[in-house]
């Protein structure tokens, strides 16, 4: 399990029937605790126990402090209900949006040196907490525990048991991004022997790999095994578009590339957002080719295609390219009907955020 199964918010109707579970978990408790008076405090303790995530599902903080009292003063010494309560403390921090909170409490769980039932979840939390601010060294420190940690608790499937996880190659591309791109090829070749080439997704990551390390005849081998499982997969070609650009200088291979991207990304809706750079990719080839006219109509369809995007996400894009956000002022102030509700940030802020620095 990570961040993204414990962020989701239960439904009303989840809600209702969470509660109607810790009703009829506690008037079971106490059915049984009449029959077997001698046994109260087992039957007490195991409701307790069940009922801890049943309240950090439903975010309510003062039901853990109630459970927490009731479990001390019946086991004060129990070290498996303090992990218990401290992992659920730090799910529940999560639905509520206080993530610093929760990494503070999940990372002495995930650092402990002895095994236990919450090890591996806190480290997943705390990898994809890590990813998601975007500092990937430390998401791949994290991720080199995971897979260690996978394989302590599933050590009967062998020495490198964690290849069977399903999620695998969205830590790979963890990896990646924090450039360990040796690790991403060899755990990613390993997953390829073991279950074949099916998967284009595991196939991009190593090709892509391969070609951050500037061995094109192997990235262009995974890639074209990718590209025949889903031809349709635009990230590859702006990627080799990139490469034959930026390292190879091979401008016309590059504009081939990024062409064909084009194309896929004008008919599939889920690539909207990658659309506005590729024509930009395609305006500055076609500018370094010196066919200016080319350049100006894909200039033009780029600045089209960014009529979705915020000012913010309009920054990202363009960079240090200051030319060319030159270019998309003047475009706009022609254009005024179609981004008078997308470029402002905040309401109330006054800052011109198109002012160039110094």
């Amino acid at each position: 399990m990570h961040l993204k199964d414990f962020q989701r918010q239960p439904t009303a109707y989840e809600l209702r029937k969470l509660r109607k579970c810790w009703k009829e978990s506690l008037e079971d408790a106490e059915n049984m605790a009449r029959k077997f008076p001698e046994r109260r405090d087992d039957f007490m303790g195991c409701h307790i126990f069940n009922m801890v995530s049943n309240a950090s599902l439903q975010c309510k903080e003062n039901l853990l402090d109630e459970l927490d009292q009731q479990y001390q003063a019946i086991r004060p010494d129990d070290k498996s209900f303090r992990l218990h309560i401290a992992f659920n403390r730090a799910t529940l921090r999560i639905r509520q949006g206080r993530m610093e909170e929760a990494v503070a409490i999940l990372k002495p769980l995930a650092d402990r040196k002895r095994h236990h039932n919450y090890k591996l979840k806190s480290i997943g939390i705390v990898l994809d907490y890590y990813a998601e601010k975007g500092d990937f060294k430390k998401a791949a420190d994290y991720v080199h525990r995971y897979l260690s940690t996978w394989n302590d608790e599933n050590i009967g499937d062998g020495p490198k048991s964690y290849l069977r996880y399903a999620g695998l190659p969205q830590l790979l591309e963890y990896l990646g991004m924090a450039g360990e791109y040796e690790n991403v090829i060899r755990i990613g070749k390993d997953i390829i022997e073991l279950f074949g080439p099916d998967d284009e997704y595991l196939l991009h990551l190593v090709g892509q790999s391969y070609l951050e390390l500037k061995d094109e005849f192997r990235a262009l081998h995974y890639l074209t095994q990718a590209l025949k499982i889903d031809p349709d997969f635009a990230e590859i070609y702006v990627n080799l578009g990139a490469f034959y650009w930026n390292e190879k200088n091979e401008f016309e291979t590059s504009i081939r590339y990024m062409t064909q991207a084009a194309t896929i990304c004008e008919k599939k809706p889920e690539y909207k957002g990658l659309l506005a750079t590729v024509y930009r990719n395609l305006a500055n080839l076609h500018k370094l080719c010196l066919d200016m006219d080319t350049a100006a109509e894909y200039r033009r369809k780029q600045f089209e295609a960014m009529d979705s995007l915020v000012i913010f996400d309009l920054i990202a894009l363009f960079g240090s390219d200051k030319e060319t956000m030159s270019e998309f002022r003047l475009w706009v102030e022609n254009h005024s009907e179609v981004y008078d509700n997308n470029l402002s940030g905040e309401e109330g802020e006054e800052e011109d955020y198109w002012e160039e620095e110094d």
